[in-house]
């Protein structure tokens, strides 16, 4: 396959039908997802987007969506900043960065 670079407006089209993917994904194990802040689905489509729809629909942040418990939820997402390097689980410094933003923006619509 020849490389091929895309437009911003490409980029932009093909970020949003993924996201898209990811929302219905979420809105298939989250029975109250519609009911949900805007900024608490957001931050969790971009936490799925990371983890897959079948990692986050068994995840206790989920278990707490389902509750209703949106604070504990978004404060679940944060120990989800591992991975494995030489075969042992490792906290990554940029995976736990990208944590605390998603729940920083989850925790807005807890507000």
């Amino acid at each position: 396959m020849q490389c091929r670079k895309f437009s911003k407006q490409e980029c932009h089209d093909l970020l949003v039908k993924r996201m898209a993917h990811y929302d219905q994904g979420n809105e298939a194990c989250v029975k109250n997802w519609s009911t949900l802040p805007v900024e608490t689905r957001g931050a969790f489509n971009s936490f799925s987007y990371n983890v897959g729809n079948g990692a986050f629909c068994g995840s206790t942040a989920a278990r707490y969506l389902r509750s209703g418990n949106i604070a504990a939820a978004c404060n679940a997402m944060l120990s989800w900043n591992k991975g494995t390097v030489k075969g042992k689980k490792v906290k990554l410094p940029g995976l736990t960065k990208r944590r605390v933003v998603e729940r920083n923006i989850c925790l807005r619509g807890a507000a």
